[in-house]
C-alpha cells in the first residue's frame, strides 16, 4: 500500500506540469543541433544561460532506439518537464545522454518504456525530480573512469516508485539500511553499506572506488545484476541472506583485484557470482543454489580461490572459461548437469577435496596444466571427462589422481 501511494503522488506531481505538443524523438549529435527543430525553447547555451529544452511529451515509435539522445556536446542545457512514452528498445533508453558534461534534468517522466536514463561517459549531469516507470533499469551509469560517476542525482529521483540513493565521493562513512529502486556508491573509500534493501529495480553498484564493505544485503529481482562490484579493489561482500532471482547475475566482480565474497545466499540468479578480470577474488562459505550458473570466472582472472561453499541444482556449478590457476577446494556440488566444467582457455587449474553427487559430469575438462585430486564423486553419469574439442583445444600436462 505504501508503494502504491507513492508512486500514485509522484505521478500527481509529474502531472502538475503543463505539458507541451506531443512530438518525435529528439537526437542532438553536436553543440550545432540545439535548435528549435530539435525542442530548444530558449537559450544560448552557456552554464548561466543554458538551452532548455521543455514541456514536450515524447512518443517513441517502435523502431526508435531513444526518446531523447543527447550525444557529444559542449554545451549547457536543460531537459525540463519532459514526458517520454513507449521507449521499449532494450539496447536504448528514454533518455540517453553520451559524452556529456554540466547536463540538467528536471521534473522528467518516463512511462511504459524499457530504460529509464543512461549516462554514457558523462560527468557533472544533474538529475531531479524525475521518475522512472520502466520494465528494465531505471538508471544506468556507464563508464570506463571515476570521473564518468561524477554526477548530482538526489533522492527525489524515482525508479517504480522507491527512491534512487546515488552517493560520491564518500570515505570513512556508514550508510546503513538503505530501502531503495537504486543504489550506487562511487568514487568512494572505506565506505561500509550495511543491510541494504533493492527489490525489483535496479541493485546496487560499487564502482570506482576502494576498500568497500557490503554486508547483510538483500537484493531480490532486480532487473541487473543483484550486486555490480566495479573497478573497486579489496571491496568485501559478506553475510548476504538472500541475493536471489536477478535478471542478470547476483554478484559480479569485474576489475576488481583481491575482492572477496563470504558467507551469502544466491540464489535463482542467471549467474550467481560472475568474477571478470578480477586476480586473486576469494569466493568463500558461499550457499549457491538454483542459478543456471553457479559460479563463473573469465576476463583472463589469476589465481581465483573458491572454496567452502555449497552448490544445489545450478545447472553448471562451476565454469572456469578464461582463468589462471584458479582453485576449487572443499566444496559440496549435488545435483548439477556439470560441476565443474574448464574451458579450453583455462590453465593451471587445481580442483581438490570436493564432493560431487548426482552430477551428469562431476569434472568436464578441456583446459591444460590442471590437478584433479582427492574428489569424491558419486551417482554421476559420467565421473570425469576429458570431452572432445575437434581442434578447437589440446588439453596437455593434466594430472588426475587419488580420486
Amino acid at each position: 500500500m505504501k508503494k502504491a501511494l507513492v508512486v500514485v503522488f509522484a505521478l500527481l506531481a509529474v502531472g502538475m506540469l503543463a505539458w507541451g505538443d506531443s512530438r518525435g524523438p529528439i537526437i542532438i549529435r553536436s553543440d550545432g543541433d540545439f535548435t528549435e527543430e530539435n525542442g530548444v525553447i530558449s537559450g544560448s547555451g552557456t552554464p548561466e544561460d543554458p538551452f532548455v529544452i521543455a514541456g514536450w511529451e515524447i512518443q517513441v515509435p517502435p523502431e526508435a532506439q531513444f526518446g531523447v539522445y543527447i550525444g557529444n556536446t559542449t554545451k549547457a542545457f536543460v531537459l525540463r518537464g519532459v514526458r517520454v512514452i513507449g521507449a521499449l528498445n532494450p539496447q536504448g533508453a528514454a533518455f540517453f545522454l553520451e559524452g556529456v558534461s554540466g547536463g540538467r534534468i528536471e521534473d522528467c517522466l518516463v512511462e511504459s518504456s524499457h530504460h529509464g536514463l543512461v549516462l554514457f561517459a558523462s560527468q557533472g549531469v544533474t538529475v531531479e525530480e524525475t521518475y522512472f516507470l520502466v520494465a528494465g533499469l531505471g538508471l544506468q551509469v556507464i563508464g570506463t573512469r571515476r570521473e564518468h560517476y561524477r554526477h548530482q542525482i538526489d533522492q527525489s529521483n524515482m525508479v517504480n516508485g522507491k527512491p534512487i540513493h546515488y552517493y560520491f565521493g564518500l570515505s570513512d562513512d556508514t550508510l546503513g539500511g538503505i530501502e531503495a529502486g537504486h543504489i550506487t556508491v562511487a568514487g568512494s573509500q572505506n565506505v561500509r553499506l550495511v543491510e541494504p534493501r533493492v527489490e525489483e529495480g535496479d541493485g546496487v553498484v560499487i564502482a570506482f572506488s576502494e576498500e568497500m564493505v557490503v554486508e547483510g544485503a538483500d537484493l531480490f529481482r532486480n532487473r541487473g545484476h543483484g550486486l555490480m562490484v566495479l573497478s573497486s579493489p579489496r571491496t568485501l561482500v559478506r553475510d548476504c541472506p538472500r541475493i536471489a532471482n536477478n535478471a542478470r547475475s547476483g554478484i559480479s566482480v569485474w576489475l576488481s583485484p583481491r575482492s572477496r565474497v563470504e558467507g551469502c545466499g544466491v540464489y535463482g540468479n542467471q549467474v550467481g557470482i560472475y568474477v571478470n578480470a578480477s586476480d586473486r577474488a576469494i569466493i568463500t562459505g558461499n550457499s549457491l543454489a538454483g542459478n543456471a550458473l553457479g559460479v563463473l570466472v573469465t576476463g583472463a582472472s589469476q589465481e581465483v580461490e573458491i572454496s567452502d561453499s555449497l552448490f544445489y541444482q545450478n545447472k553448471t556449478s562451476v565454469e572456469l572459461a578464461v582463468a589462471f590457476g584458479t582453485l576449487v577446494e572443499r566444496c559440496a556440488i549435488t545435483d548439477a548437469d556439470v560441476g565443474v566444467q574448464v574451458d579450453p582457455e583455462a590453465l593451471n587449474p587445481q580442483v581438490r577435496d570436493c564432493s560431487f553427487i548426482y552430477s551428469g559430469y562431476g569434472l568436464s575438462i578441456r583446459g591444460s596444466e590442471g590437478v584433479f585430486e582427492r574428489n569424491f564423486i558419486a551417482y554421476a553419469n559420467i565421473g570425469i571427462i576429458f570431452e572432445e574439442t575437434y581442434g578447437d583445444a589440446f588439453p596437455v600436462a593434466n594430472v588426475v589422481r587419488h580420486n
